[in-house]
């Protein structure tokens, strides 16, 4: 195997990046990622390769290195450890990056314990920045709460707290954000924001006091319904982010207009998809037929017509047949909002029956891919997190994809939102080289030419650099390693865990083509997330992962 920035400390015994294929991150093995963070080398320290760089570049020859072994293991330290890396190039000291004082004065800082910790964290869940457990030990949770405030109240972010800043936190001006799941029974600015903003969409009209009860949770419920959420109790970040979000869009759409509210609801036939993996859509009823479209777990479809053994279904503009036993089916309620003002502006939230039946979207499936946009971006921005790319690209995903509209005359729309509503930013020709920044279930966030982004749909786009099978590296002075189908000979092998169903496709609406004992020996041919291609005596099939025990650090460490 490969590892980039190897420092040896003793022997055989080394500092090293997560461990590769070939000379590129992106071929970084599935093991590799899935065991980071536990016992699992003959000695070695495993780190991300930003940490195997900055201690190769940084640590000369001489450098003492102290390994404890420790009867308990710090889950402190190993939750910070694997949430964050750390670097002294932005200044910070050691201590200042783990949220410890440095000055005299501070009151509260990590490892700090009781009631005015407990205060404190139930302060930052009113503020919606802190969805941790309210239990007075001031931890790596609430050190990045506390930054989070800091942040928003433009300070620097240390992650602990002066007598000044706990004042600037319990002031009645503080500062609130959408991290926090909302429930039954909890007050505070969060829920008072979340009631104004009800209030403005015409589908609230209780007092505005801050306490999330019964007639603001039938609010949410309300709009729960318009925006195809699963109706409940409580409102999600994502949904007070959406709520905000056309409470705003009216706001704007109206500019101070007298607006009146029609609210309409109508019953139809919706299905959620309940299954471990991805479930395809075909395009006949029988599981050899073309697969059209892949639903994750909890995808809502509209059921068009239902039959005994399969459905015929649509989501999005995709019309296809999904089996039954793959499906939870409800009888859902759908309301659409219509605002209205007496010269003639209008806006609506949600869809009538009959524009779902002729392919429109759920608002909640839209909105979900411009959320998690939003919360890869304000981490990237508050200097939480590495960038959506250089994540992608360290877990061995996707780094770049080409547009293949399977024509050369037809050409594919590169829109500003996850929409097919979106504004067209460019129309990008058959085969055009993209680098993928983000990739949604749907729609992926990409960049051409270095200077434009936007979005397109998954399902026109070949991904060049994906899970175990994609294509050679940059440095491809190996490339003869691999099959004309992108497979890899460089195989290894794995053992079934539990008896298991071995199919044709990698979906479990597939063909069953036989069964696998415990304790079987395979060979794997390529493995992603969540199915592994094997062969076994001369045949091959895909098993679900969580059947296998892959074999990887054996044969090649």
């Amino acid at each position: 195997v490969y590892a980039a920035f190897a420092s040896r400390i003793y022997r055989g015994i080394m500092f090293h990046s997560l461990t590769c294929r070939k000379k590129n991150v992106a071929t970084v093995y599935k093991s590799a990622i899935e065991d980071f963070g536990q016992p699992a080398s003959h000695g070695c320290i495993r780190l991300r390769f930003a940490d195997a760089e900055f201690i190769c570049k940084n640590c000369l020859a001489g450098t003492r290195v102290d390994i404890y072994k420790e009867s308990e293991v710090d889950t402190q330290l190993r939750t910070l450890l694997l949430e964050s890396s750390y670097t002294n190039e932005d200044g910070m000291s050691y201590n200042e990056y783990l949220g410890l004082p440095v000055d005299e004065g501070e009151v509260l800082s990590r490892s700090s314990v009781g009631d005015e910790v407990t205060y404190l964290q139930m302060r930052l869940r009113a503020l919606g920045f802190y969805d941790g457990e309210i239990d007075g030990e001031f931890g790596t949770s609430t050190v990045a709460a506390v930054k989070q405030v800091q942040r928003a109240m433009g300070e620097k972010a240390t992650g602990y707290v002066t007598e000044v800043g706990l004042e600037k936190i319990y002031d009645a001006d503080a500062p609130t954000a959408m991290k926090v799941t909302i429930t039954e029974g909890m007050s505070g600015p969060i829920v008072r924001n979340l009631q104004n903003r009800l209030a403005t969409l015409r589908i609230y009209e209780g007092e505005i006091d801050g306490v999330y009860d019964v007639d603001v949770i039938e609010a949410v419920k309300t709009f729960e319904q318009v925006y195809g959420y699963e109706a409940d109790d409580i409102a999600t970040p994502e949904e007070q982010s959406a709520i905000a979000t056309e409470a705003a869009r009216l706001e704007k759409t109206f500019e101070g207009k007298e607006y009146q509210l029609d609210a309409s609801s109508e019953s139809i036939d919706m299905a959620v998809i309940r299954a471990q993996v991805r479930v395809r859509i075909r395009e006949e009823p029988n599981t050899s037929s073309r697969s059209l479209e892949s639903l994750k777990d909890g995808t809502s479809i509209m059921v068009l017509e239902r039959g005994a053994e399969w459905s015929r279904v649509r989501y999005g503009t995709t019309t296809g047949y999904v089996r039954n036993d793959l499906m939870e089916f409800q009888d859902r309620t759908m309301s659409c909002l219509v605002y209205s003002a007496s010269d003639g502006t209008t806006m609506h939230i949600g869809n009538n029956a009959q524009e779902y039946i002729e392919g429109a979207r759920l608002p909640a499936a839209a909105f979900s891919e411009i959320y998690t946009a939003r919360m890869e971006s304000a981490a990237e921005a508050a200097g939480a997190s590495e960038t959506p790319k250089k994540v992608e690209l360290e877990h061995g995903l996707v780094e770049s994809a080409v547009v293949n509209t399977g024509n050369n005359a037809v050409r594919l729309n590169l829109r500003d939102d996850a929409s097919s509503e979106g504004k067209v930013v460019a129309e990008l020709d058959n085969g055009t080289p993209l680098e993928v920044l983000l990739k949604g279930e749907e729609w992926s966030l990409v960049e051409v030419d270095k200077n434009t982004k936007g979005y397109l749909l998954d399902k026109y786009l070949t991904y060049t650099s994906q899970k175990s099978t994609g294509p050679a590296a940059e440095d491809d002075e190996d490339a003869e390693d691999e099959a004309p189908d992108g497979t890899y000979t460089d195989t290894f092998s794995a053992t079934v865990y539990e008896k298991c169903v071995v199919y044709d496709v990698d979906s479990d609406d597939a063909n069953k083509i036989g069964t696998l004992s415990k304790g079987t020996s395979v060979t794997v041919l390529f493995s992603d997330d969540e199915w592994t291609l094997v062969e076994y005596k001369g045949k091959q099939g895909y098993i679900q992962n969580e059947y296998l025990q892959f074999n990887m650090w054996e044969e090649y460490i």
